[in-house]
């Protein structure tokens, strides 16, 4: 260190005799050096912080759950989303800055969490394929219904419970069932997938991982429709130190359109069309032992920042949390891809500081439209669960399929 000061104070002298009559110059340029280490010290606190801020996140919302006041049985497993969601603002608008932030958004700590979670929760259906010799399993979980009044939901799930899991701090704790949670507006869905492949000289590990990363990102990690597609604005790709780790960090901007997949009960509901607006983060990371895929959704971004409500506007908010793991299942010569994933669709929020305007018939019909679109999703689950994760499967094996592998 005393060498490196040295070093440092010889280089100084050597550039002021350079510009002996310009003080101010080198000054300035002084002043420039001491402001990029104290940028580039922050960027690393600011990483580090993040970090911790995450475990904290997700130590507190997994001990509120548990121990909260709200008659949930302790036995009750976290949501994927509880344990990996970290609350995230895009602040930056400068490009190399965000794709700092992207980075940031998922440390070696999340990663790993969110494997051991898909692992955990798919491991019975898994082991329940490899027993009876089929490749494919398709879940989908009611957790909230905010388009009805407050009722008992499948297999204990209240509203007043998920109220608990998402918990609003503001909401007066002592008597959860008295809130507004249950008319929210909002629909939380859980899904979840276990696809297994025979292992073969043509279908290795290497060549399921890339058709998997390929299949996601052809159809989107939202919904397997034409129409409802996730769109890339923004990539880094990183080597890790290991030499052996290779991951692709991507920022997506989703607005598209949202058509009904249930039957149309009167004519005029078939105008609806309804806008879908999403901000998410998703990292692909590959080594010799397997894949992983995790992506979380943005709170707030001030380059692309979300809508707010207005009357007439028919939009609705897309959050999704979820993950997917591409490994080899020891002994049994088979490849599974399992995925879970917490998927929830709510209104746009309302903007603040401003006056409600009177409303207009139009603006009451968007927002029964958006309301009855939230709504066909708490039904879809009962009538069509396996739709988004078979379409997933189907494309995976059509991929195999084109490179003639059995």
């Amino acid at each position: 260190m005393v060498r490196l000061s040295a070093q440092l104070g010889e280089l100084r002298a050597q550039r002021r005799a350079q510009l002996a009559d310009n003080d101010q110059l080198v000054a300035f340029e002084e002043e420039a050096m001491t402001q990029r280490r104290k940028r580039k010290q922050a960027e690393q606190d600011n990483q580090v912080l993040k970090h911790a801020l995450f475990q904290q996140t997700a130590f507190l919302g997994g001990m509120r759950a548990l121990m909260g006041g709200s008659g949930m049985p302790t036995y009750k497993t976290m949501e994927f989303h509880d344990w990996v969601h970290s609350y995230t603002a895009l602040a930056s608008r400068d490009a190399l800055a965000r794709r700092k932030e992207y980075v940031a958004h998922f440390p070696p700590s999340k990663m790993e969490l969110a494997n051991k979670l898909v692992l955990k929760n798919t491991d019975e259906d898994t082991q329940r394929l490899l027993a009876v010799g089929d490749v494919y399993s398709g879940k989908v979980k009611l957790l909230h219904d905010g388009t009805r009044d407050a009722i008992e939901l499948n297999a204990g799930y209240t509203d007043a419970m998920m109220h608990e899991l998402f918990g609003h701090p503001n909401a007066d704790a002592s008597d959860p069932c008295s809130t507004d949670e249950a008319g929210d507006g909002r629909v939380i869905k859980e899904f979840s997938s276990v696809f297994l492949f025979r292992e073969t000289p043509e279908c290795t590990l290497d060549t399921l991982i890339d058709l998997v990363f390929t299949s996601m990102r052809a159809i989107g990690v939202y919904y397997p429709g034409s129409v409802y597609q996730s769109r890339t604005v923004d990539e880094v790709f990183q080597d890790e130190d290991d030499g052996a780790t290779k991951s692709r960090v991507f920022y997506t901007n989703l607005a598209a359109s949202m058509e009904p997949v249930l039957e149309i009960v009167d004519e005029t509901r078939e105008a609806d069309e309804i806008k879908v607006e999403s901000r998410v983060l998703t990292r692909e990371m590959r080594n010799q032992d397997g894949g992983l895929i995790l992506w979380d959704y943005v709170d707030g971004d001030s380059l692309h920042p979300m809508p707010v409500y207005v009357p007439g506007c028919k939009t609705i908010r897309r959050n999704v949390c979820g993950g997917m793991v591409i490994r080899r299942e020891p002994g049994t010569g088979m490849f599974s891809v399992r995925h879970t994933s917490i998927k929830s669709y709510c209104p746009l929020d309302q903007p603040t500081n401003t006056t409600v305007a009177a409303s207009t018939p139009d603006a009451e019909e968007a927002r029964r439209a958006v309301s009855r679109r939230i709504g066909l999703q708490a039904t879809e689950y009962e009538r069509i669960k396996d739709r988004c994760t078979r379409y997933v499967f189907n494309d995976i094996m059509r991929r195999l399929s084109a490179l003639h592998v059995s």
